[in-house]
C-alpha cells in the first residue's frame, strides 16, 4: 500500500522547488494533494501533475500569511476531500539582506510569510485535524548556523523551530493525535536557490557558480540537496511510519552542521 494511501495533505509553496517535489511524492504515495500557493499558474501545474501521477488533487490560491486565506483554502478542502491529515507548512520569503540593510519593511514581510504563515498553517490546520494528523514544518539550516546575508529569513526560520517544538508538545498533552515535525534544508537546487546566489555573487563580483562552489566546501557530502531528497524526508514524517515522532527536527543538509 502506498505510505499516504487515503490521507488528504495542503502543501503550501506547492508550485515549485521543494514545495513541487513534494506534491509529486504526496501523489505518488497515494494522498489527495491541495496545492497551496500564491502563484497561480505554478500552483495549477503543480496540481496537474499530481493528477497525471493519478493522484485527486486541487490547486487553491493561498497568501500564506493571511488568516481569512489560510480559513478559506481548509474549508474548500473540508467540502471537496471530508477530511484533512496533513499540513506540510513550506511557503517562505528569502530577502538576502544584512541586519544593516534590512529595513523594517523587509523584516515584516520575512516573518508574515514564513513565520505568520506557520503559525496559521500549524494552528488552523490542527483545529480542522478531527482525526488526528501530522504537521511538517519546513525550517532550514538558516535556523542553525549564522548566515549574515539572509537576516530576516534567518530569524523567521528560528521561530519555525521553536514554534513547532511548543506546538508539538501542546497537543501531545491535549491527546489531540497531531504530531509537529520540522525538516530542515540545506542548500538544495532550486530556480529560488539559483536567483538567490545570483543576487549574493553580483554584490561580491563573483560568478554564480564561483559561489556555490565556495558554499558547498563546507558541505560534507559535497553537492546540494535536490528537491526530491527533501520531499522524501516530508514524507517519512508526514507518514505513519513517523507515528512516534514529534517535537523532532531533521536536518537534511548533507552534514554541513555536523561539522
Amino acid at each position: 500500500m502506498a505510505r499516504l494511501a487515503g490521507k488528504v495533505a495542503i502543501i503550501t509553496g506547492g508550485g515549485g522547488g521543494i514545495g513541487r517535489a513534494t506534491v509529486e511524492r504526496f501523489a505518488a504515495e497515494g494522498a489527495a494533494v491541495v496545492v497551496a500557493e500564491l502563484d497561480e499558474p505554478s500552483g495549477a501545474a503543480a496540481a496537474q501533475a499530481a493528477i497525471e501521477l493519478g493522484a485527486r488533487a486541487t490547486f487553491l490560491r493561498l497568501d500564506a500569511g493571511d488568516e481569512a486565506s489560510w480559513r478559506a483554502v481548509i474549508a474548500q478542502t473540508l467540502a471537496t476531500y471530508g477530511a484533512l491529515h496533513i499540513v506540510v507548512n513550506n511557503a517562505a520569503q528569502r530577502t538576502p539582506l544584512t541586519i544593516d540593510d534590512t529595513s523594517l519593511e523587509a523584516w515584516r514581510a520575512n516573518q508574515r510569510v514564513t513565520a505568520q504563515g506557520v503559525f496559521l498553517g500549524t494552528k488552523l490546520g490542527a483545529e480542522a485535524m478531527h482525526a488526528g494528523g501530522a504537521i511538517v514544518n519546513v525550517a532550514s539550516i538558516a535556523a542553525f548556523v549564522g548566515l549574515p546575508e539572509s537576516f530576516a529569513y534567518s530569524a523567521a526560520k528560528g521561530s519555525v523551530r521553536a514554534l513547532s517544538r511548543s506546538a508539538a508538545v501542546h497537543y501531545a498533552r491535549e491527546k489531540r493525535g497531531v504530531r509537529v515535525n520540522v525538516v530542515a534544508p540545506g542548500s538544495t537546487r532550486t530556480d529560488a536557490v539559483r536567483q538567490q546566489l545570483v543576487r549574493l555573487a553580483a554584490a561580491r563580483s563573483l560568478t554564480a557558480d564561483a559561489l556555490a562552489e565556495e558554499m558547498l566546501r563546507g558541505v560534507p557530502l559535497g553537492r546540494m540537496a535536490e528537491p526530491r531528497e527533501i520531499a522524501d524526508a516530508i514524507v517519512f514524517l508526514a507518514s505513519d511510519e513517523a507515528s512516534y515522532i514529534t517535537g523532532a527536527e531533521l536536518l537534511v543538509d548533507g552534514g554541513l552542521t555536523a561539522v
